[in-house]
């Protein structure tokens, strides 16, 4: 991760906002005429549209309040894990593999909404011990948040038809499946060495977490040459998650860390770590 760079996550954010304050203006529906995805008028030519339409806002502030949050709070922690790569191509399959699917079953789409659910889900799987406090007062798992609304949105297209529930269903769901998919075969890694990025300026708990993760590489090694893990070295990874204040199988957000590369496998997030040195660990064993 360049921490250089501006974050895909707010860039798009920035856009939802920009573009929400043109279709408020006086030309706003001519330039939405041109940019919803109309399934017929692509069929004739205007692919543009199958990009376009994510953009755009339905529901007047509600929408646009949705799709900022979810770009800056649920977006922002999943591409300083992914990296910018990976991003895109979640976003962009995700709004081209759902206008494409809207265009087939003759679904018109004003709003990308079910992208951002895409992308809520994600996090929520990713993130299984995030939470939010809805109304600031009663905490809710985001993952429980997630499934809920998109259980209402599939049900709302629903209503209008079997054809209808089935497209958005698809469309919804193809964002989630391109990440299962780059999580198979490895996309979502921004770097080819599964090994911490030390920052050049190091803090003693960066100095611990590169210790802990060269510690346990040489557990590994060592279950690897003898075929089994000694009492003591076994008690070193049970012990790896002590500090922390939180179970689960991923850092919340609160708790991520950008300074290193990745949180999966290369880690320097202990509970991470602990996780995937067990699963190397047992696999080894079995073997």
């Amino acid at each position: 991760m360049h921490q250089n760079k501006i974050p895909l996550s707010y860039i798009l954010a920035t856009l939802y906002v920009g573009i929400a304050f043109i279709q408020a203006s006086p030309q706003g529906h001519t330039f939405s005429s041109y940019t919803v995805l109309y399934p017929s008028l692509v069929l004739k030519g205007q692919l543009w549209r199958i990009f376009t339409y994510v953009f755009l806002h339905q529901g007047g502030m509600i929408s646009l309040f949705f799709k900022a949050l979810v770009a800056v709070f649920i977006c922002s922690p999943l591409e300083a894990m992914w990296g910018r790569r990976f991003f895109s191509i979640v976003f962009w399959g995700s709004t081209i593999l759902g206008g494409l699917t809207a265009t087939i079953f003759g679904i018109p789409l004003y709003t990308g909404a079910f992208v951002s659910l895409s992308f809520f889900l994600i996090h929520g799987f990713t993130f299984p011990q995030s939470q939010i406090y809805l109304f600031f007062v009663i905490p809710v798992k985001i993952k429980y948040l997630a499934i809920f609304s998109t259980a209402m949105y599939l049900l709302g297209f629903a209503s209008m038809g079997i054809v209808t529930g089935a497209g958005a269903m698809v469309g919804l769901l193809s964002g989630v499946g391109l990440w299962k998919l780059g999580l198979k075969y490895g996309w979502d890694n921004p770097y080819k060495k599964l090994t911490p990025k030390i920052p050049k300026k190091q803090s003693k708990e960066v100095k611990n977490k590169i210790t802990s993760v060269q510690q346990t590489q040489q557990i590994i090694n060592n279950v690897e040459r003898d075929g089994q893990i000694n009492p003591n070295e076994l008690n070193i990874i049970n012990n790896l998650d002590a500090d922390t204040h939180f179970d689960g199988d991923l850092c919340a957000p609160f708790s991520f860390d950008s300074n290193l590369a990745r949180c999966i496998n290369c880690d320097g997030f202990k509970i991470c770590l602990k996780r995937n040195a067990l699963a190397q660990i047992e696999k080894i064993i079995k073997e």
